[in-house]
């Protein structure tokens, strides 16, 4: 979904959709949303994502393609869980002969040539993710990357992000109780069910890939918060022991905003270097949350709108300032 605007902002891009073929797990929730309205609201272009990124008939567009033969390959192994958990982390998707390869890359080609080819001068991209609200991400409502640095000035956007914390820490500590009856209800509906749906028990023996990864990253975060030891942590872990560590850490966590605590952007790299070195233009990725994203998207957008704001004080990007300067 392209959306122009007349504004000279940034252009947004969403890489990832809420929309998932998972019967039980979601994708970067509320990334449409948030990025069409921050488009609006200061953007010069939106390119927004609304396919699925992963598994059969899913494009990552913020990978980049597999050859055809590894593509090919990585379909007969789909069912292998961690073949296709160490795949899926490098490449876009997998196909299940040429005629297929061809029409997937092409359409993840003209994603990123919309990038190029409609955006104005020099510009400022800012790419929105959604990180899910789980232990493995805290204490971060929003996560901002610029790749170690590759695509924007380091030092200044960790500047900002100090800035942008002390203008919001209020806003967030209000409202607290919400993240954790969120966050409570996402692990259960969502995480739950989902080990549950592939694996039939929550247990770190019964898992597979990606899953038990995930659950091992949580529970090392929540060992760190806590002030425990991680192995005795996973030691007979079942869901009523994994919600009683999610509540507690919870509980012990001030939220705010990060600066590469989870995410880097280095997944994306193969496609924002090039499109960087064609336009001229720098990057700032942001892994919003999904619970701001749902619940307070004003919030999310303000949050990021901060970021950019105090980030293009000390750069070039001061032209950005009229759209955006009430938020001084």
């Amino acid at each position: 979904m392209l959306l122009k605007n007349n504004n000279s902002g940034p252009v947004f891009i969403a890489p990832h959709a809420t929309t998932t073929l998972s019967p039980v797990m979601r994708g970067d929730a509320g990334c449409e949303f948030i990025t069409s309205m921050l488009t609006k609201r200061m953007g010069s272009l939106g390119i927004v994502c609304t396919v699925p990124r992963a598994g059969r008939y899913g494009v990552d567009f913020f990978r980049k393609p597999a050859s055809m033969d590894e593509a090919l390959e990585m379909f007969k192994a789909a069912d292998n869980y961690k073949k296709r958990m160490l795949f899926e982390k490098k490449y876009a998707f997998y196909s299940q002969d040429q005629e297929e390869y061809l029409e997937k890359v092409n359409v993840h080609n003209h994603f990123w040539m919309a990038a190029e080819t409609l955006a104005p001068k020099t510009p400022l991209y800012a790419i929105i993710h959604a990180q899910a609200m789980r232990l493995k991400n805290f204490p971060s409502i929003l996560d901002v990357c610029t790749n170690n640095g590759k695509w924007f000035n380091e030092n200044v956007v960790k500047e900002a992000v100090e800035k942008a914390n002390k203008k919001n820490a209020e806003r967030l500590a209000r409202i607290k109780n919400h993240m954790k009856a969120y966050a409570v209800s996402w692990a259960g509906n969502w995480l739950r069910r989902s080990i549950g749906y592939r694996f039939r028990k929550f247990s770190l023996k019964a898992m597979q890939g990606s899953y038990r990864n995930d659950v091992k990253k949580d529970i090392s975060n929540a060992a760190r918060i806590l002030g425990r030891n991680a192995e005795e942590m996973e030691k007979g872990l079942d869901w009523a022991r994994y919600e009683k560590m999610l509540e507690e850490s919870i509980e012990a966590t001030e939220f705010r905003i990060t600066y590469q605590k989870s995410f880097t952007g280095k997944r994306g790299d193969g496609n924002v270097k090039k499109l960087l070195e064609k336009t001229g233009g720098s990057a700032i990725m942001f892994e919003t949350s999904a619970f701001l994203n749902e619940m307070y998207p004003k919030t999310s957008m303000k949050l990021i709108q901060d970021v950019i704001y105090y980030a293009s004080q000390k750069t070039r990007w001061s032209n950005f300032e009229r759209f955006i300067g009430d938020l001084k």
